[in-house]
């Protein structure tokens, strides 16, 4: 939850950490209360006598649904008028043929099924092709997703410091809403998805033994 709340900040040159300072606001706010109408000028500041202000009214129409109506059959005239006798005899017959199509019960037996004989009992193993780019090595799996390539970088955390761990979530949250060194958030983002579907991160953690007791000895 306050992750969410920290974009706003981070986004438009804030401090992304103002939302922590739930002490030092609520210290200021207290001292503020004790010297007298703080609420009171708060109000007569922003509320009151705040000039900027939009005021909207809304007068409802009582013939609305006749003015509706009208104009549909005015559009139903206009194409009625349009279309020949046999273009008209066509879709009445279309509208019936639907009709009855709707009306009539489905034989659920020509419906696809699934039973426990269909799902292969051995484990089907999908090719890959192993391949070093630089000093990475990459894995491809060539799939039938219509000419569209899937990309997943996985990065070892075992060896992040235990002070900058408390910062995972927070990079789990923003590296999908943020610019880069050349590039500022509403530009790069542009740029991602004029060619992507976008960028999506995850953490997953495991542990290498059965002892789930020492979370900090985990991979993530």
């Amino acid at each position: 939850m306050f992750i969410s709340h920290l974009v706003p900040y981070a986004l438009h040159g804030g401090d992304p950490l103002t939302v922590f300072k739930v002490d030092e606001f609520s210290k200021r706010i207290r001292d503020d209360f004790r010297k007298g109408g703080f609420f009171e000028k708060l109000i007569d500041k922003h509320m009151l006598n705040n000039p900027h202000y939009l005021r909207l009214l809304y007068t409802p129409d009582p013939k609305k649904a006749e003015k509706e109506e009208a104009y549909y059959n005015k559009q139903l005239k206009a194409l009625e008028k349009a279309l020949t006798d046999q273009e008209k005899d066509t879709i009445i017959a279309e509208t019936k043929g639907l009709q009855k199509h709707q009306e009539t019960l489905q034989d659920h037996n020509v419906l696809p099924s699934l039973t426990l004989e269909d799902i292969p009992k051995q484990i089907e193993f999908v090719d890959k092709d192993i391949r070093m780019i630089g000093n990475v090595k990459v894995t491809f799996f060539d799939q039938p997703t219509n000419g569209i390539s899937y990309v997943r970088i996985k990065a070892n955390l075992n060896n992040l410091p235990q002070h900058l761990r408390l910062f995972v979530p927070m990079f789990e949250e923003f590296l999908s809403r943020i610019g880069t060194k050349n590039f500022a958030y509403d530009e790069f983002d542009n740029k991602l998805h004029s060619c992507t579907s976008g960028l999506e991160v995850t953490i997953d953690k495991y542990a290498p033994t059965n002892d789930h007791s020492d979370i900090f000895a985990r991979k993530e």
